[in-house]
């Protein structure tokens, strides 16, 4: 999921927002096995969970960069709620950086990723 979706939006693709089928493919793997769950893991947080916690964060701020939005709602509504109720888990909450914090930072990772093909 990460590389597919890596590919599609962040700031080291030739084109960010292109080519977001395959992402758009492994994030529906995801949402089909979130299915009538809380967590990957059931009912409680588990090391699937966090492994897969860059999702409401940092794919939120690359989607911002990108101007694509891969997490809808309405197509990925397990996924979609699994990542705001990750979010909610007050150590993952407090521990956080802000989105604008994150946007910022991917914009940098971009200027720098275009100076060196200069």
């Amino acid at each position: 999921c990460k590389e597919a979706v890596w590919a599609a939006i962040s700031p080291f693709t030739d084109e960010p927002g292109k080519n977001i089928e395959p992402a758009l493919a492994a994030l529906e793997v995801l949402d089909d096995h979130l299915r009538g769950r809380k967590f990957f893991s059931g009912d409680t947080i588990g090391y699937t969970d966090l492994v897969a916690g860059w999702i409401p964060r940092w794919m939120a701020a690359m989607e911002e960069f990108a101007g694509t939005k891969l997490l809808d709602p309405q197509r990925f509504p397990s996924l979609h709620a699994w990542a705001c109720k990750f979010l909610e888990v007050p150590i993952i909450r407090d521990s956080q950086a802000p989105h604008d914090k994150l946007v910022e930072r991917i914009k940098e990772y971009r200027k720098l990723h275009l100076a060196k093909l200069k």
